[in-house]
């Protein structure tokens, strides 16, 4: 069991270092080229004449990509969650949990279930935080024009990555019903 909790940390430790940086990449991105268009949308014929949108919308998905972590924590404060997220100076802000062949059991099947969950919850965090990620940029990408369907799918995208955040919150929640 201890080589899943490793692995699954592990797969936590990577996410959190690509999310901040794909949060900057495109959020600095997303300023340049909105520069570019409020500069180039004056001129008749250009792509950005025709789409005077785009600039102000660029600077707020840009906004809200630059400080993603403070967007997670006012997200997971609505939410009722109590997951805080940061960005951290250092390679591995998670470090795996150690857990014995007892430890994950408990008096009650509740109980096993809630330790499997506490264990894993440095995964769960980083990939309901990824999830919201990949929802903003797919609304980003409704916004622009580059994908047909609506918003639906990017807004039950975000809110399923806040409840997995949070699925600690939600799973003690769920097993208080049974007790």
């Amino acid at each position: 069991m201890q080589g899943f909790v490793n692995f699954s940390t592990d797969i936590a430790n990577v996410l959190s270092i690509l999310i901040p940086l794909i949060c900057f990449v495109v959020g600095l991105s997303c300023f340049l080229l909105a520069g570019y268009g409020a500069w180039q949308m004056m001129k008749p014929g250009t792509y950005w004449s025709s789409r005077k949108y785009m600039p102000p919308l660029l600077l707020l998905f840009g906004t809200v990509l630059v400080d993603f972590n403070k967007f997670l924590n006012f997200s997971n404060n609505t939410f009722g969650g109590g997951t805080q997220t940061s960005i951290q100076t250092g390679f591995t802000p998670f470090t795996a949990p150690q857990v014995g062949g007892t430890a994950m059991m408990g008096s009650t099947p509740e109980q096993s279930f809630l330790n499997i969950i506490t264990a894993f919850s440095a995964f769960f965090v980083a990939y309901g935080a990824f999830n919201v990620l990949l929802a903003w940029l797919g609304a980003k990408a409704v916004a622009e024009g580059k994908r047909r369907h609506g918003y639906s799918l990017p807004m039950v995208q975000f809110v399923f990555g806040i409840a997995l955040m949070n699925i600690v919150f939600i799973s003690q929640t769920i097993m208080g019903y049974f007790t």
